[in-house]
């Protein structure tokens, strides 16, 4: 993986309006844990590096809220079983939004399920 930011970006109309890009505290997270295993190498800390990365972009924090957390709660398990899967499809099905992600299992499941948007980022 490089130093820019790839991962998730929520969209709730063009991706390229300014202002519009929303990023799951749950990605900040994941990239923090994948940082603090050696999987993820960040050119400097990672509290410093996300906040240059998405006032870069002008990408804001999706919330989490208590209707995320209950929607997330509603997958099953078998149709996602990673929690944090799961969370971050609710939070774009909360956000009426896009949900970016080169993620197949997400994908897959969008495609069946039919209830969140999902772009592949990996095309």
């Amino acid at each position: 993986m490089n130093n820019t930011p790839r991962e998730l970006a929520l969209s709730t109309s063009k991706p390229s309006a300014a202002g519009n890009l929303r990023v799951s505290p749950v990605t900040l997270f994941e990239l923090t844990a994948l940082h603090t295993l050696g999987r993820l190498r960040l050119t400097r800390a990672p509290d410093a590096w996300m906040r240059e990365a998405l006032d870069a972009g002008g990408i804001r924090i999706a919330e989490l809220s208590r209707q995320t957390a209950i929607g997330a709660g509603m997958i099953p398990r078998t149709a996602l079983s990673d929690p944090l899967d799961r969370l971050l499809v609710a939070t774009a099905r909360q956000l009426h939004a896009t949900f970016l992600t080169s993620d197949t299992r997400i994908l897959d499941f969008a495609a069946t399920a039919g209830h969140v948007r999902v772009q592949n980022a990996g095309k």
